[in-house]
């Protein structure tokens, strides 16, 4: 039922100018919240994110979902031992998901992109998640492209269009402000 509600709200989803999100924290969101559940399943969530904010025009709570719907896949499809991958990118900026499973061949790459599609009917899944994910990229200008991932598997990219001035500025001030927070240099701090 929760993903029936995520396909409405993904259809409706408009993304405002004003919108900022930052994947490398989106990244480390989705890892805490579902590294429970990996360990739980004999598996690992690995981010590997700059430490300056990779900012994109965005809804941040629409776009966690979308991450979390595309972990949640990998962690279904990797070996137990092995770890999911989530990296963040700058140029362009992009989140990618990469898993240690069997991967998607390639007459299936658009499929699974169809809703209620899945290429095992057995086992969990409404076969909407990856549905969800698309519009959700398509809602922010960007894309999901699926391909092999390094040493078997697959690996999901959610690349962002280039930032834009707005999304800039919004980068400066957090940067400016993490700076702030942490004592950057000449600062005393704010803490």
């Amino acid at each position: 039922m929760e993903q029936l509600l995520r396909v409405a709200q993904a259809e409706a989803l408009v993304v405002t100018p004003g919108a900022a999100a930052d994947l490398g924290e989106l990244a480390r969101d989705v890892a805490a919240f579902l590294g429970p559940m990996a360990v739980r399943a004999h598996r690992t969530v690995e981010v590997e994110a700059p430490d300056a904010p990779v900012m994109v025009r965005g809804q941040t709570d629409a776009l966690f979902h979308a991450v979390r719907n595309v972990v949640d896949n990998a962690l279904r499809h990797t070996p137990p031992g092995t770890a999911v991958v989530l990296r963040v990118e700058t140029a362009p900026p992009s989140l990618s998901v990469s898993d240690g499973g069997p991967g998607i061949p390639p007459e299936h790459r658009k499929l699974v992109f169809q809703r209620f599609w899945r290429a095992e009917r057995r086992g969990g899944g409404s076969g909407l998640g990856l549905a969800i994910v698309q519009r959700t990229m398509a809602a922010h200008g960007g894309r999901v492209i699926v391909e092999d991932a390094e040493g078997g598997g697959a690996r999901f990219r959610l690349v962002f269009p280039d930032r834009s001035p707005d999304v800039s500025m919004i980068a400066d001030a957090v940067l400016g402000i993490r700076s702030k927070l942490r004592g950057g240099p000449g600062r005393s701090g704010w803490l």
